[in-house]
């Protein structure tokens, strides 16, 4: 016990390089807690922004259900289904999607069209949130479209088109259609490639009545394992759930490269702070030289000569980190206030389609991690000088000073 006590008084002995070796661990615990913070709250926005555009949290399908393909896949059964969502008071819109050609004049574009119920569809997605003009349907022959669409075929309100589609038939199929509404989300690629129209609508002119062929449902993320598992009881055997990350496999693979990033510099900045740590122990060593040699010659335990040194470690390595820890939460709750704008870089990106505020999200997870990082490098970095010093000759130890 003595040579903890001994270990904790000798960080006083050299206050300026106990400060100098502090800062340096309690700003890689700032580091740490600050960027995994802004990075778990980015890939939530992310998340929130690019399901609530027209994907949602969960889908349900036919179980050979893909999303490229011209033919219809509609969901059997569904007339029941929706009557079990609505007894559970799910959050969910129907679909019937389809590919389509859009002719405007001469001018021509494929698209890809839904046909939806505008009230349920406003639950799920934000696309009625987006509308720049015009109406967000409600009347049966109308079409909502992008304004970038709009105004690369030279389009205005209330101007028809011409849809053509291919029936359950497989054969071709035409209607002509009003604009009744235009909607903008800032993200070019979207807005070139989707139409919406009543549910109704699409159903007539591809001779499918009452045929849904998407279900898209809207839960929070931290409930989203919870609703999964109770939707699987209320689906049949020929009805399949797929969660975000399977219809987002390119979100999922940019989150998980934002987590190998930050991994490496977690990893970059913990050996700058290791090294730190190593460079003070090893001085503390050779300036105590004469210190060790008499302990040792006086009968001292290598094991004792050896925890004293560790515990001097590891008092300066959970000090700064607990230093480092409340000022890395402090900047936490500031940004969780006020934000970080990003609006400059995400503009034009489609994860960061309805707000460009990055908020920190602070898991105590996240805390703890970053406090025992800390302690398990400067317990590595102390090591060396401590076996060092336990292992020094009491008569080459005196005489080396």
């Amino acid at each position: 016990m003595i040579d903890i006590v001994i270990g904790l008084r000798n960080l006083g002995r050299n206050r300026r390089r106990t400060l100098l070796t502090g800062s340096l661990v309690a700003f890689g615990v700032i580091c740490l807690i600050v960027f995994q913070s802004l990075k778990v709250g980015m890939h939530q926005q992310m998340i929130v922004s690019t399901t609530s555009l027209d994907n949602g949290i969960l889908q349900i399908h036919a179980p050979d259900y893909r999303p490229n393909r011209s033919l219809l896949q509609p969901i059997k059964d569904s007339a029941a289904l929706l009557d079990r969502l609505d007894q559970h008071h799910l959050l969910y819109a129907e679909r019937l999607k389809t590919a389509a050609l859009l002719l405007a004049g001469p001018q021509s574009s494929m698209i890809s069209i839904s046909g939806i119920h505008p009230d349920h569809e406003a639950r799920v997605t934000q696309i009625a949130a987006h509308m720049s003009a015009g109406e967000y349907l409600g009347r049966p022959d109308t079409i909502v479209l992008s304004q970038t669409l709009c105004n690369a075929l030279s389009l205005s309100l209330n101007d028809q088109v011409t849809v053509m589609v291919q029936d359950s038939a497989g054969q071709p199929a035409l209607a002509k259609l009003s604009v009744i509404g235009l909607y903008t989300t800032g993200l070019p690629s979207f807005d070139t490639t989707h139409a919406y129209v009543e549910l109704a609508t699409l159903q007539q002119l591809v001779k499918a009545p009452q045929v849904i062929s998407e279900i898209s449902l809207h839960t929070s993320l931290d409930r989203q394992d919870e609703t999964e598992r109770s939707l699987r009881s209320l689906l049949e055997r020929n009805q399949q759930i797929t969660p975000w990350q399977e219809t987002l496999p390119d979100l999922v693979q940019l989150i998980e490269l934002n987590d190998t990033t930050m991994s490496i510099l977690i990893v970059i900045v913990f050996i700058l702070v290791g090294m730190g740590i190593l460079n003070t122990m090893t001085m503390i060593t050779y300036e105590r030289f004469e210190e060790f040699g008499l302990l040792a010659a006086l009968g001292y335990p290598p094991a004792g000569v050896m925890r004293m040194v560790l515990a001097e470690a590891l008092f300066l390595g959970t000090g700064a980190a607990c230093l480092g820890g409340v000022i890395g939460w402090i900047i936490c709750l500031w940004l969780g206030q006020h934000g970080l704008d990003l609006s400059q870089f995400t503009s034009n990106n489609q994860y960061f389609t309805n707000a460009h505020i990055l908020y920190p999200q602070v898991r105590w997870a996240d805390m703890v991690a970053a406090f025992s990082l800390a302690a398990v490098t400067c317990m590595v970095s102390g090591f060396f000088p401590a076996w060092k010093a336990a292992r020094l000759n009491p008569v080459e130890a005196l005489r080396h000073i």
